[in-house]
């Protein structure tokens, strides 16, 4: 049978079994190197740690392991990193598949004492450093909602063998090695992550790994995916003109720059508002309140920043649209392309503090001046 960590299963013959799921049950590592969890950051006497360390491999305790920790009286964060070889694949998928379900972040690496706070009062503060998630640790780590493959750290994949009696490694029969990958495609599917790391990993030879870094490849694979990150603004034909555009990657939010023979130049960001019957809150009345430039005690009358242009509370406003709103700011017939395309308040004691309408920069001024300088009618 398929053996991520490439231990000899002593039976006679060949060292796979056919089950009715394939990976159903898989060889196991010693529980002296098991998957072990523990909080990064602070010890175990803070309660706000900022990640779920889990360093070794794993094993068919692993989840159980996982979930007593999780759901101990502390309230541990909801990111875990992890350093591993592997371990049992069905078991890696387990792991995955809760963590989606929990909500976890995920990230690659270990962490170590930082020296800077050693020694301070009851604490032990820890700093993270690099490390590698391979083979099963690779598809627990797709489970994240987010996931991060930091500076030097590496996910691996490889291709499924089959090991010997003698030690020597060949290939699965044709018809397991295809459910093998389909079962490996419909998790890999189900976490968003693109079907080419597959492709690439079955690629490998025996004892081979492909290994994946941080860069433009882990974010083409969605391996290293953040949802709330703005993507590089982009141009779209509207008219006669154009538009400037950026959005979210989780499609929350999106930003849009043009202008108009009458109005001259605007600054639309869109927010997705799904009501919530439940609850008399909503995100359109948090902005109203909170955000838009009213006045404060330090600034008199309120303004933003907005492309480098102070825009004040005359010249913004909330337009219903289906499933949200637009918040609409005028940026007048000359504009400023500078600054932040961000939605940012003047006053730093303002409640309106959120990252959650700061774009990126990324493409942003040739677009938006190739948008100022094509309007849309």
């Amino acid at each position: 049978m398929p053996d991520c960590t490439q231990n000899r299963q002593r039976r006679s013959g060949r060292a796979w079994h056919l089950l009715a799921i394939p990976l159903l049950v898989i060889a196991l590592a010693d529980r002296t190197d098991a998957m072990e969890f523990s909080l990064g950051g602070t010890d175990v006497r803070a309660r706000d740690a900022t990640w779920i360390q889990a360093t070794g491999q794993i094993d068919k305790s692993t989840v159980s392991d996982f979930i007593t920790f999780v759901e101990g009286p502390q309230g541990w964060p909801r990111r875990i990193r992890f350093d591993s070889p592997g371990g049992s694949l069905i078991e890696g998928l387990r792991l995955g598949r809760e963590l989606r379900q929990r909500g976890f972040a995920t990230e690659i690496g270990n962490h170590m004492v930082d020296p800077i706070m050693a020694g301070f009062g009851s604490w032990e503060f820890t700093k993270r450093v690099p490390g590698h998630c391979a083979s099963a640790c690779a598809y627990a780590f797709m489970g994240g909602v987010e996931r991060t493959i930091g500076d030097e750290a590496r996910l691996g994949l490889h291709r499924f063998f089959v090991r010997n009696d003698d030690g020597t490694l060949m290939r699965l029969p044709a018809g397991e090695e295809q459910r093998v990958s389909a079962l490996l495609l419909e998790y890999m599917t189900e976490m968003g992550v693109s079907s080419q790391a597959l492709v690439s990993a079955s690629r490998q030879g025996p004892e081979e790994m492909y290994w994946v870094s941080s860069g433009i490849e882990a974010t083409r694979l969605s391996l290293h995916f953040l949802p709330n990150e703005w993507l590089p603004w982009t141009i779209e034909m509207a008219g006669r003109g154009i538009i400037a555009r950026s959005e979210r990657r989780d499609g929350l939010y999106q930003m849009e720059v043009a202008c108009t023979a009458a109005r001259g130049a605007y600054y639309d960001i869109y927010i997705r508002d799904e009501e919530d019957p439940q609850s008399d809150w909503s995100l359109r009345d948090w902005v109203y309140d909170q955000c838009l430039p009213q006045g404060s005690f330090t600034a008199g009358d309120g303004w933003h920043l907005i492309l480098g242009n102070r825009v004040s509370f005359r010249d913004m406003r909330l337009i219903d649209r289906s499933g949200g709103f637009t918040l609409r700011a005028n940026l007048g017939r000359d504009p400023e392309i500078g600054g932040d395309p961000s939605f940012l308040h003047d006053d730093y004691i303002s409640a309106c503090t959120t990252e959650r309408f700061s774009g990126t920069t990324e493409k942003a001024r040739d677009a938006i001046r190739l948008a100022l300088s094509n309007c849309i009618d």
